[in-house]
């Protein structure tokens, strides 16, 4: 692409390769907020072939220093339409997109599906009592050491959860690794560009 991603677009291109290569995957099935697969399609082919007058209109609104997602909605509103654009609101709708893009560049041979997203909204921070709450606040539950998330998982799984690490917890071995690391190590990094890597180091080191 032309523009900074978004960190879906890379691990659903990497998800999509792996599916891929491994030569025994027909369907891909994924939740989406819109349902059905078509206006998706529609935007990923945009996306994925960013046309010059989709550029053109990307750059006008990126340029007033907005961020790459407010310039990506305007581009698509203004050529195929609001309703369309409304897709990219939605975070399951938006990896979707990334998925079929991947399909698409890659030509991997796999159908994708899309089926309608249930329950609560994505970032819900509470459980409701809904039969699907929102993983946001499934993790928020076991966090702080609430009951009822139990009911909201696969019974398969349930007991892995309470053992299961966040992200905050790997924030120490990371911030060493940043303060220990050179700044052309950092910028080998995926989506580390423009001298990033320097930003990140200075703030490592505050």
């Amino acid at each position: 692409g032309f523009a900074p991603t978004e960190p879906q677009a890379g691990s659903a291109a990497g998800a999509i390769a792996t599916l891929d290569a491994l030569g025994i995957i027909d369907n891909l099935v994924f939740g989406t907020e819109a349902g059905a697969i078509q206006p998706l399609e529609e935007l990923a082919a945009l996306l994925a072939e960013e046309p010059m007058f989709y550029k053109e209109k990307f750059f006008e609104k990126l340029q007033t220093g907005t961020s790459f997602p407010v310039a990506r909605r305007y581009a698509v509103s203004s050529i195929l339409g609001e309703t369309l654009a409304t897709l990219l609101d939605q975070p399951n709708n938006i990896l979707a997109i990334e998925y079929l893009k991947a399909i698409r560049s890659m030509q991997a041979n796999i159908n994708p599906i899309g089926i309608l997203r249930q329950g609560d909204g994505y970032h819900q921070e509470a459980l409701t009592g809904t039969a699907f709450s929102s993983a946001t606040a499934i993790r928020a539950a076991i966090k702080s050491g609430a009951s009822g998330w139990e009911a909201q998982v696969p019974y398969t799984s349930e007991g892995c959860f309470p053992q299961a690490g966040f992200e905050e917890s790997a924030f120490p071995n990371l911030l060493y690794l940043l303060r220990t690391m050179q700044p052309e190590q950092l910028a080998a990094s995926r989506d580390v560009r423009e001298g990033f890597e320097h930003i990140f180091l200075r703030a490592a080191k505050q």
